[in-house]
């Protein structure tokens, strides 16, 4: 089970973290994966994490290691995600992205989750993790994203439930504030 805890603003700790959070992902390069190039200041990612919208965030001795964040969108909530890259792909990595599908899938929450990539190399394996990808050939659903290809990605509680059932080692969340 991973500690997720939702962001809140104004606590000037948190407020550092998610500053350091930012500085690692544009090290990283993951800005241009997960922002269109208008939403890839620091500033920008406050206004994407901050309310109405709603971030869960995992920490370590290192500072923030995982991010999800949700914003309400028609009977759903599109989804964003970030994972530490030396995490990736890791035990740990998808205990917490299927805590944070638990949390947003939750009965009184959202039905389903969308997002959209302009990955296609990450279409097996949200495929493999329940989602329905809409978009399946080469040019995805058009250029929506920075003008490349985008593929748009849905989970639905009870695709997330089939697929919990499919990785049952996976333990229940608990969530906190942080």
């Amino acid at each position: 089970m991973t500690d997720l805890r939702l962001y809140e603003p104004g606590n000037p700790h948190v407020d550092l973290e998610i500053t350091r959070w930012w500085l690692q992902m544009q090290a990283d390069g993951d800005l241009e994966h997960l922002f269109v190039q208008e939403a890839r200041t620091l500033g920008s990612l406050f206004g994407t994490i901050s309310p109405p919208r709603t971030c869960l965030l995992a920490h370590d001795a290192e500072g923030i290691w995982f991010a999800a964040w949700f914003e309400p969108c028609m009977a759903g909530a599109f989804m964003g995600a970030w994972c530490r890259r030396r995490l990736r792909h890791s035990r740990p990595a998808l205990q917490a992205f299927f805590d944070a599908w638990s949390w947003a899938l939750a009965p009184g929450r959202w039905p389903l989750i969308v997002g959209v990539t302009k990955q296609p190399a990450l279409l097996s394996e949200h495929r493999r993790l329940g989602y329905a990808v809409y978009g399946a050939d080469r040019m995805g659903i058009g250029p929506l994203f920075d003008g490349e290809p985008t593929w748009m990605l849905v989970l639905t509680r009870e695709a997330h439930e089939r697929t919990l059932r499919r990785f049952q080692w996976l333990r229940r969340p608990a969530f906190a504030r942080a």
